[in-house]
C-alpha cells in the first residue's frame, strides 16, 4: 500500500523483479502477446486508478518492461533508472481518498492482477 499526503508529490520507483515464465497459462495466439518478451518473462506496467498524473506516469498498457530490462518500444520513465525499473511521479492533487493500482500490461492485465499485482493507494488530508 502507498500512503501519500494531499498536494505533496511523490516519486515511486516501480521495480519488476519477476523472473521466469508467467505462473498462469498465457494465450500466445494473440499477435501482440506473441512478442518474445512474453515467452520467458513477465512484463509489467503499474497503473493507479483515479490518480491525476502525466501520461509518462499513467502506466499505459504498452509501456511495459521486464526483470531483465527488456522494454517495449513505448516504455517511458520520468527519470533515468535501472534496467528493470520505471520512475513515476504523482502530484496527489485530488481530494483524499482510497484508490488502487494494478498491473496494466496489454494482453495479460487479467493474469497479472489475478497473480497478485494489485494494491491500494491512499491520499490523506
Amino acid at each position: 500500500m502507498i500512503i501519500a499526503k494531499k498536494n505533496i508529490p511523490i516519486k515511486v520507483v516501480w521495480v519488476n523483479n519477476i523472473t521466469g515464465r508467467h505462473m498462469l497459462p498465457v494465450d500466445y495466439s494473440e499477435p501482440f502477446i506473441n512478442d518474445a518478451l512474453f515467452r520467458n518473462e513477465v512484463p509489467t506496467v503499474p497503473h493507479v486508478h483515479g490518480i491525476v498524473a502525466s501520461s509518462i506516469s499513467d502506466g499505459l498498457p504498452r509501456h511495459y518492461w521486464t526483470a531483465s530490462g527488456a522494454r517495449s518500444s513505448s516504455y517511458q520513465t520520468e527519470e533515468p533508472c535501472n534496467k528493470n525499473e520505471a520512475i513515476y511521479k504523482y502530484p496527489n492533487e485530488q481530494d483524499p481518498g482510497i484508490f488502487w493500482y494494478h498491473d496494466h500490461t496489454y494482453g495479460i492485465t487479467r493474469l497479472n492482477v489475478y497473480s497478485g499485482l494489485t494494491a491500494m493507494y491512499e491520499i490523506v488530508g
